[in-house]
């Protein structure tokens, strides 16, 4: 068969206009069947109540219209991550008491969701054992005398016992747990030896409502001291006293204090790396006084929104904390006799001023 010119020419023709339309499918997709876009993003919850200090987490379907759109992919956003957190799963995790609120976007749509958060204070003071064969004791300082009027549980509260001695309790395996309430409006006092501080014989995690020491029946909703040297030196010289998790935090919820009231509770705790939040914001007279002195591993300072101070009601408190690396703002514009005296004394690390 022979072929014209004219025929090789018309061949080629259309040889390169299907290799253009090929090419141009490539480049724009299909036209005849183009996926839609995104109409609508819908969560399966608009308002999360959620509890800080529990563990739990709560995770967020999310919708998309119409069902046949292709290629998109779900952002996920906090407006107060102090609050509430979200992953790349739509997984919300409370972080701090307050509200927030979570966005979902796919397109140019987006679905959103209110977090309110509120902290768990049901949860009495608990140590859990970190390794196997931890001793508790809870004596007068440097001494057998054992504190009185303080119950404790091993059963996470269901039952309690009041026979606590001077030799303590020992947790047999690591993970184990005992938990104490009280009824007492101070186990501190002027004279140091008069006070009584927990002892931890190994690495040991500390967490929930000190306040349950004061009012075993009514610390969830208790703020207020009543007593002076409410809780000095508590956990003195305690290297053993750990963190556990952001789940699991020491709170002190007071917002009515009293003299003295916090004074060198902390101080020595070395393997400490987070101090609880203290949300009163009058002080009194030496109520933080000491309170973390020596906490070598402490990187992070809680905050403080006191507005009303107190004559030496921050001396000390984070004298030689050698990791702390940002002070907290300190709001308050009238001052009192030797409120920040050494506050952030030998604090090598710091970096950024109140």
């Amino acid at each position: 068969m022979k072929l014209t010119i004219k025929k090789l020419s018309y061949m080629a023709l259309l040889v390169a206009m299907t290799m253009m339309q090929t090419s141009c499918d490539e480049l724009l997709g299909e036209t005849d069947n183009p996926a839609p876009p995104v109409s609508d993003v819908t969560l399966d919850e608009t308002t999360l109540e959620m509890v800080y200090g529990i563990g739990k987490e709560v995770t967020l379907e999310a919708t998309v219209s119409p069902a046949d759109t292709e290629d998109f992919d779900v952002t996920w956003s906090s407006s107060d991550e102090s609050v509430a957190t979200v992953d790349d799963e739509g997984v919300v995790h409370a972080v701090g008491a307050g509200t927030a609120v979570i966005t979902a976007k796919a397109g140019s749509k987006k679905a959103t969701c209110d977090v309110s958060v509120v902290i768990n204070l049901e949860t009495p003071l608990t140590f859990e054992a970190a390794k196997a064969g931890v001793t508790v004791k809870f004596n007068k300082y440097n001494s057998d005398v054992v504190a009185t009027n303080v119950e404790y549980s091993l059963d996470g509260g269901i039952t309690w016992k009041n026979d606590l001695t001077a030799d303590g309790v020992t947790l047999a395996a690591a993970g184990d747990k005992i938990s104490f309430r009280g009824t007492n409006e101070a186990y501190g006092a002027d004279n140091y030896i008069d006070c009584y501080r927990f002892e931890l014989s190994a690495e040991t995690f500390a967490y929930g409502n000190v306040m349950s020491l004061i009012n075993k029946d009514n610390y969830p909703t208790n703020k207020t001291l009543t007593a002076d040297y409410a809780f000095k030196w508590m956990f003195i010289n305690q290297t053993n006293l750990k963190n556990k998790d952001a789940d699991h935090q020491i709170f002190l919820p007071a917002t009515t204090l009293t003299e003295y009231c916090y004074d060198g509770m902390f101080w020595s705790c070395k393997s400490l790396t987070t101090a609880p939040e203290l949300p009163a914001k009058t002080m009194k007279k030496g109520c933080y006084g000491y309170m973390f002195d020596w906490c070598e591993s402490l990187t992070t300072a809680p905050e403080l929104p006191a507005t009303t101070l107190a004559e030496e009601c921050y001396y000390c408190m984070f004298e030689s904390c050698k990791k702390l690396t940002t002070a907290p703002k300190l709001p308050a514009e009238t001052l009192a006799k030797g409120c920040y005296s050494s506050m952030f004394y030998d604090c090598e690390s710091l970096t950024t001023a109140p």
